[in-house]
């Protein structure tokens, strides 16, 4: 079997915030939509699926070119549900789908995209999807401010503020994984991981509130935001 690149689209159907939220309209179409047609437009990408637990999920994304060969149980598509579970489910799934043996090396990427970060460009993907070659993790992210304040030490007296005039490391750079690509190899690698630097700040953009889908669809509708392809 030849190395595949596979891209799934995480969208469960029990948002809390936003009733379905996956298939709110931005630009006349459905969110998760817009994550499927970049996927598609990659060239390295294979294949592209939906990894949802809602039948009618899946039928909308067969519309934009999505497959749902496996739907997600349940347990896993709550909103307390354990990521690690979520990405065991769909790998196993991937492996009987292209009839990997229990013990046989499984020679894929697997990229996942969250719909609720739907700002990532073409060229950008197509480069992170090469240095898979080299990394057993790859992912993006965003460089952000450590809340020192909220840690303590053992003192004398019980307990102390840790504060960033007492953390040894000051000026240490920490980051904030995002959805826009967050991307793994099936094999085993010898390097770990490669984490990717956002600096556009629509990139940024994480859908939680109505206020951040009204977000979307201003950049979506003054067209601000170069995909690197036409999706429509």
């Amino acid at each position: 079997m030849k190395k595949e690149t596979i891209v799934q689209i995480i969208a469960r159907s029990s948002s809390k915030r936003i009733k379905d939220k996956n298939v709110q309209l931005v630009g006349g179409h459905p969110l998760i939509a817009w994550s499927i047609r970049l996927a598609k437009a990659i060239p390295s990408v294979d294949k592209v699926i939906l990894n949802t637990d809602s039948q009618r999920y899946a039928e909308i994304g067969a519309e934009y070119g999505a497959e749902a060969p496996f739907l997600r149980p349940k347990e896993f598509a709550g909103d307390k549900s354990c990521l690690h579970d979520v990405m065991n489910h769909a790998i196993w799934s991937l492996r009987d789908l292209y009839d990997v043996g229990k013990d046989e090396e499984f020679d894929a990427k697997l990229i996942t995209f969250y719909p609720t970060s739907p700002f990532r460009n073409v060229a950008m993907c197509e480069k992170l999807i090469a240095i898979l070659d080299k990394y057993k993790w790859v992912s993006v992210g965003v460089e952000v401010d450590m809340p020192w304040s909220g840690f303590c030490l053992p003192d004398s007296d019980g307990l102390r503020s840790v504060g960033k005039d007492v953390w040894k490391g000051n000026g240490q750079v920490f980051y904030k994984n995002l959805g826009n690509f967050q991307g793994r190899t099936l094999k085993k690698m010898d390097r770990h991981k490669y984490l990717h630097k956002v600096t556009n700040p629509m990139e940024c953009v994480d859908i939680d509130t109505e206020k951040d889908m009204d977000l979307m669809r201003d950049i979506v509708d003054n067209n601000l935001y170069d995909f690197g392809a036409e999706l429509w």
